[in-house]
């Protein structure tokens, strides 16, 4: 519940949460909507995830068609970050049924976020820190004991973004679908998790 307005985070998400950046443009945080357009979405994820690619790394999100992007998106609950009429920003909370493939991914009680990118003209101006805070909230909100992502080992900077935001190394795993090691990251979600 949000302290000031006693508002759930699904509540906030589906009404709309209105939220300045660092550069004090204001943008609207919700849930995807039947109209988002996915192909626009799928465009966002390629060019957040294109130097990412650029470096080597064939993660799914710099790749992927429309098709993967909604079945990603069909895992759980996506949270957007719009500048009307633009998606900016997306993150996807895929919740603890289809978080799967590793010993941690299997637990009952870890669910798992990603499709997470951030428009490059955007960047570096809080939306991911907003979306990764809303997306904390959302899984706290739903009873998850443990919230976690998987990214490159060679991810430096993806890497020491999760570490200062709490997140710790539990796995290494290996997927099929990229070419890398990738490194399962958790934080243990607290009760002021569920506050927005």
């Amino acid at each position: 519940m949000d302290k000031e307005t006693g508002v759930a985070p699904e509540e906030s998400l589906r009404n709309g949460l209105m939220l300045a950046n660092r550069s004090g443009v204001e943008i609207q945080y919700r849930f995807l909507s039947p109209t988002d357009d996915v192909g626009a979405i799928t465009s966002l994820l390629h060019k957040a995830y294109a130097p990412l690619a650029e470096a080597g790394l064939r993660f799914v999100a710099s790749h992927q068609d429309p098709e993967v992007t909604r079945r990603r998106m069909a895992k759980g609950d996506t949270i957007v970050a719009v500048v009307e009429p633009r998606i900016i920003g997306i993150v996807t909370l895929a919740r603890t049924s289809t978080t799967k493939g590793s010993p941690f991914y299997d637990r009952t009680d870890v669910a798992s976020f990603g499709q997470f990118a951030v428009e490059p003209e955007f960047q570096g101006a809080g939306v991911g820190s907003t979306l990764l805070t809303l997306v904390e909230r959302l899984a706290a909100a739903w009873g998850v004991g443990e919230l976690a992502l998987d990214t490159s080992e060679q991810a430096e900077r993806l890497i020491r973004f999760y570490t200062s935001r709490g997140y710790r190394f539990v796995e290494f795993a290996r997927w099929s679908e990229v070419n890398y090691r990738s490194m399962i990251f958790a934080k243990q979600l607290s009760e002021e998790a569920r506050v927005i």
